[in-house]
């Protein structure tokens, strides 16, 4: 055996001799003995140098080491290798044999259960007896508590070698035993007698339990006085110690309905749903009347999402476009003549021929706006205001219904959810029938094209409708708009063309009257 091979040896040896004759010792169970299965990796750090056609194989190994507690962070290890490498390029495997020293860095203070590390170190690798090189292991790796003295070990370390195509990984996984004395040395010094070294006890002056840091447990829930609220009533973690008997994360004392599991906003409480259709009061636009979530708690029964009350076609599947029917341009009920489609016949129509809600009596909304007009020419002008009425844009309003109108429809750029000069303008167009009509609720609905896959299209259509919305809400109460993403599940022509999905990439934006 050379130089080469013995040296790394002889440095490790030198180091575990002046190790275990280090006494000031901080823990009772101070030493390790690990054992685990290693997947030796020379092929990724080495594929420069392999053969056409050549992949990955892991080989296999075995590590044998003992460690050593320095201080409540530090261990130092001396693993034992042997193993079986398979170098890339080469025909051949190799036996390997290898010794390192290595310091584990443990970053969490209390290590009794779940200890994560890092680690790096020196130590030399023979191959065949007949060749060593040295490599510097970095890695990090895990001890997981399974039972009394006993850890599942977990490692992972890149090996860096001196020797050209030679650095290597080491996958392993195995058990750690640990051992030590039972009892606390008189040297160390144990103030409250429970078993707890000063060093480690967070609670030194009393006597507690060595689980808990020292600290002790009055009612026995697993969690130390010191952080327990309910210190003498057992109770959960999650309500820091307090009881819990309903188990929804808000302890008792805190709780109004204690009994019943309920959410934060409601002090503990369960939502209150009246109608039983699973859909909370507080969202519940029709909280008396069971109704579908699609429809915002309220009845549809012909399950297209519009609800019955803003249905013009409530027994058809139709579209949001449409409201509720299958197509736009609906005639009244019983074939009585409505010749605008808006659901107002004829005869009770003041706009026959222009569409309008009823609360306008069928004629189209209008934005009202304030003018200021000189009533006489005297030097001092005397002035009066009164209402300008420019209608919306009538070619929408085909789609009226009694109770809903389409105001505008936004259109935009592929894959975008940005809103232009004149998108802004419609907006503000909107923002000012809103505050015209404070009984009308704004329902702002996103729309794509079919040209990515539903997920990112169901986001960018809600985009869309949240861009309006956000516009909207600046000046108008947010509790009368709504916003909804439809993704490309209703479009509005054909996706074949671009002028189609042109169409389709779009916001409607519609009013309903609550009155």
């Amino acid at each position: 055996m050379n130089k080469v091979t013995v040296l790394p040896m002889l440095i490790g040896l030198f180091i575990c001799s002046f190790v275990l004759s280090i006494n000031a010792q901080t823990e009772l169970k101070p030493n390790g003995l690990a054992g685990k299965k290693l997947f030796l990796d020379f092929y990724t750090p080495n594929k420069k140098i392999a053969s056409d056609g050549e992949k990955l194989r892991m080989t296999d190994g075995f590590e044998l080491n003992y460690q050593r507690y320095i201080s409540r962070w530090v261990n130092v290890v001396f693993p034992l290798k042997v193993g079986v490498i398979q170098i890339p390029g080469e025909l051949n495997r190799s036996y390997m044999l290898g010794f390192d020293g290595v310091v584990q860095v443990h970053p969490l203070k209390d290590r009794r259960r779940f200890s994560p590390y890092g680690l790096i170190g020196v130590g030399g690798t023979s191959e065949q007896f007949e060749e060593t090189f040295i490599q510097v292991p970095v890695g990090i790796g895990a001890n997981i508590k399974l039972w009394a003295s006993t850890y599942l070990n977990l490692q992972t370390e890149y090996r860096h070698s001196f020797q050209d195509n030679r650095s290597n990984l080491h996958h392993g996984v195995g058990l750690l035993i640990i051992w030590g004395q039972d009892e606390i040395p008189s040297e160390i010094t144990d103030t409250d007698k429970d078993g707890v070294p000063d060093t480690e006890d967070q609670c030194p002056e009393t006597p507690g339990l060595a689980d808990l840091y020292g600290c002790p447990d009055t009612d026995l829930d697993g969690i130390a006085d010191i952080e327990d609220q309910c210190p003498e009533i057992p109770g959960r973690l999650v309500t820091l110690g307090c009881p819990d008997r309903d188990e929804d994360g808000i302890a008792d004392n805190d709780d109004e309905c204690p009994d019943e599991a309920g959410i934060e906003k409601l002090n503990g409480c369960p939502d209150k749903d009246s109608d039983g259709d699973g859909i909370g009061d507080d969202v519940d636009k029709c909280p008396d009347v069971a109704g579908t979530n699609a429809a915002m708690g309220c009845p549809d029964r012909d399950g297209d999402g519009v609800a019955d009350a803003d249905d013009k076609c409530p027994d058809e599947l139709g579209t949001f476009a449409n409201f509720g029917c299958p197509k736009a341009g609906v005639v009244a009920s019983g074939g009585i003549q409505d010749a605008d489609n808006d659901g107002i016949v004829d005869k009770d129509d003041s706009c026959p021929n222009l569409a309008g809600p009823a609360s306008n009596k069928g004629c189209p909304i209008t934005a009202p706006t304030t003018t200021t007009v000189v009533t006489s020419p005297s030097t001092v002008s005397s002035t009066s205001t009164v209402t300008a009425s420019p209608p919306i844009n009538n070619t929408l309003n085909q789609y009226a219904t009694s109770r809903t109108l389409l105001l505008d429809i936004i259109y935009f750029e592929s894959a975008s959810h940005n809103l232009d000069t004149e998108d802004i303008q419609k907006l503000d167009e909107v923002i000012a029938i809103m505050q015209g009509y404070p009984n009308y609720e704004l329902y702002v609905y996103g729309h794509t094209d079919d040209k990515d896959n539903s997920n990112s299209n169901m986001r960018l259509s809600e985009n869309r409708a949240q861009a309006c919305y956000n516009y909207i809400t600046r000046k108008v109460d947010a509790s009368r708009v709504t916003y909804k993403g439809f993704g490309e599940s209703e479009p509005a022509s054909e996706n074949s063309s671009e002028a189609g999905r042109q169409l389709n990439r779009r916001v409607a934006l519609m009013v309903i009257d609550r009155n």
